[in-house]
């Protein structure tokens, strides 16, 4: 079978999704969103993108795989993978179990009282943990649901939305988790939301 003849075949076999991802290029992260994959390719899209011929790896919770970018436009990127991929695993067909979402921290209320002694200086770093959990509850909602095309075709807004809003979340986390926030903040890549935590 020949290039011209595999990507036709590919082409049919694209797998229209919507999913949290991260570009590791030159031991930079970057937060992407998945739009469409296949066993070979997939087009991303976020507000920081390599240049075309740029080899990255992909990363999608345990899974990943290295590439190489080749277009850019409009806040997008088509990327070819350098193997083959499980689409199902990538994409979420299957729902994640619940039990792969880690519970919530027990509350203060519930702990020796020892523990919560020095609530105060811990509150930000325990506000992170809590935004960090509602991210991956958000994104392990998005992944069951996404599953069904005729959602993701009817609710393309309200899931660039849930997108939105875990980015912002992940964002947060970060920088509440950081040692120097100022530093942290300064790493954010949605340039809207770094204009408004530093704001004066």
């Amino acid at each position: 079978m020949d290039q011209a003849e595999r990507d036709k075949r590919d082409a049919k076999q694209r797998s229209r999704v919507m999913l949290s991802a991260t570009l590791l290029v030159r031991g930079l992260a970057c937060t992407v969103r998945i739009r469409n994959v296949s066993e070979t390719g997939a087009l991303v899209e976020g507000e920081f993108l390599p240049e075309v011929g740029t080899e990255l790896i992909l990363q999608r919770g345990d899974h990943e795989i290295a590439g190489s970018v080749m277009w850019v436009k409009g806040g997008r990127c088509g990327i070819r993978f350098s193997g083959m991929i499980e689409v199902s695993e990538w994409a979420g067909v299957q729902a994640p179990a619940r039990s792969s979402v880690e519970p919530p921290p027990l509350p203060p209320s519930l702990l020796p009282q020892a523990a919560t002694a020095n609530a105060g200086e811990a509150l930000p770093r325990r506000v992170g943990e809590e935004l960090a959990y509602v991210q991956r509850l958000i994104d392990s909602i998005g992944d069951e649901l996404v599953a069904n095309p005729v959602f993701v075709n009817r609710y393309q807004r309200a899931f660039q939305n849930f997108d939105l809003a875990s980015q912002i979340l992940g964002h947060l986390s970060r920088v509440l988790l950081a040692e120097d926030q100022v530093a942290a903040v300064d790493r954010v890549s949605m340039a809207e939301l770094k204009k408004r935590l530093l704001r004066s």
